[in-house]
């Protein structure tokens, strides 16, 4: 499992403290990961300090990064993966070699893929699963699903429901795709109902919004498990009123 995942794993199970001596991303670290998403074309001329805001980064591309794009990923040292879209995935083992972590793949992609276990494999998913699709999803053996339709802000309750239902029955680490300005109040229910990761488009974002998100997130707390209610149920005993037996 790659540094991403393990990292997304463990604020997904409530340790959002580094363990060993890794020394921390920041003093309080956020149970919610920020996921910048971009095609190579986007790499030329981007801001350094837009990729400072991110705790990995998307690459939205069938072909393997350019030198250009790897050599800038390594200075900046940001864990990176690869979601090739519509095209299938060709080269695991090569997306190893040049240091991907991650790789995102939807259902058209050969299973024997899964077989290169170097890298972290991230399932693409719809919001539209039925219940039994969500179930099945969450046996597979990959590490994380990624929701890959993008959901326009504001937040419904609607869509909160089916999200809450979602992720109950999958039960894996699950990335979000946002889209449009997003509030405090919104993050901080996304985390509550169980996202950990929210992926948002580099090429939509400038400098000043990333930092605004970055500090939301910051500040979010890990929501306290709730205990779940236990009842005991006892059978219940008809008493005939009726008294046959003799007075003393």
């Amino acid at each position: 499992m790659s540094g991403f995942m393990k990292r997304l794993k463990e604020v997904t199970e409530g340790r959002t403290q580094p363990l060993g001596f890794a020394p921390a991303v920041s003093a309080k670290a956020s149970p919610m990961l920020l996921v910048g998403q971009l095609t190579p074309e986007q790499w030329e001329g981007i801001d350094p300090a837009l990729l400072k805001q991110l705790d990995a980064v998307l690459i939205s591309s069938a072909n393997l990064p350019a030198d250009a794009v790897l050599h800038r990923l390594k200075k900046e040292n940001l864990p990176w993966g690869i979601w090739p879209r519509e095209a299938l995935i060709a080269e695991p083992t090569k997306l190893v070699e040049i240091g991907c972590e991650f790789a995102v793949f939807g259902q058209e992609s050969r299973v024997e893929l899964l077989g290169e276990r170097k890298l972290s494999w991230v399932l693409e998913v719809s919001s539209a699963l039925t219940d039994g699709l969500a179930r099945a999803a969450g046996k597979l053996p990959v590490d994380a699903v990624l929701f890959a339709d993008e959901v326009e802000l504001p937040l419904k309750f609607g869509q909160l429901l089916n999200y809450q239902r979602l992720l109950d029955l999958i039960g894996k680490p699950s990335l979000l795709r946002l889209v449009g300005e997003t509030s405090s109040g919104e993050l901080a229910v996304l985390c509550e109902v169980g996202f950990r990761a929210i992926v948002v488009d580099l090429g939509r974002e400038n400098l000043e919004k990333l930092e605004s998100l970055r500090r939301v997130i910051n500040s979010l707390r890990l929501p306290k498990k709730k205990e779940e209610e236990t009842t005991a149920l006892l059978p219940s005993v008809e008493v005939s009123e009726e008294f046959t037996g003799e007075e003393v």
